[in-house]
């Protein structure tokens, strides 16, 4: 994917287990009110999300505006951002995220004032923070590991529960 790509009109993108996609430097995935981004895997074939060349970063894949969500299943996640913006919701299970280490933006899933954030059965590593502000989150039974500053920062989030989770190697 060499631009990016801007969903509209309550639109959909639906990503199928054993789908590849190799992101360009700072290129994005970005729904707008009322769209939906899903990557669904499968436990034997899962979504693969990286940039396309080596050693760089791809953008976000990020939604904004009510009713807009992010579900993410099964999934492998390298080298980009997840952000839910603006009463959008989003949803991560049985997922690996990792190695986002860019400066000045840090953050590797990033909520801000979403509706809802849950995180569950997923592998996070090699990153600097999960960042929820002002959302209310469910994180459980996950695993957190090379953490290269806060790990989880929960900023002004009225319902945080954390638990059943594993951190080390930070």
């Amino acid at each position: 994917i060499t631009q990016d790509i801007i969903l509209t009109n309550s639109a959909t993108m639906t990503v199928t287990a054993g789908t590849s996609l190799l992101m360009s430097e700072g290129v994005s995935i970005k729904g707008e009110r009322k769209c939906h981004i899903i990557l669904q895997g499968s436990a034997l074939s899962k979504v693969i999300v990286k940039s396309a060349l080596p050693q760089t970063y791809w953008g976000q894949l990020i939604v904004s505006g009510d009713s807009s969500s992010i579900e993410i299943t099964h999934a492998d996640i390298m080298s980009g951002q997840t952000y839910a913006m603006d009463s959008s919701t989003l949803l991560i299970t049985d997922s690996y995220l990792h190695d986002y280490l860019k400066l000045p933006t840090k953050n590797l899933i990033y909520t801000h004032n979403a509706r809802y954030f849950h995180m569950n059965r997923c592998h996070i590593s090699n990153y600097y923070q999960v960042n929820p502000f002002n959302t209310a989150l469910l994180i459980e039974n996950s695993l957190f590991d090379y953490i290269n500053e806060d790990g989880i920062d929960c900023d002004n989030s009225p319902s945080a529960i954390i638990r059943n989770c594993t951190f080390r190697n930070g």
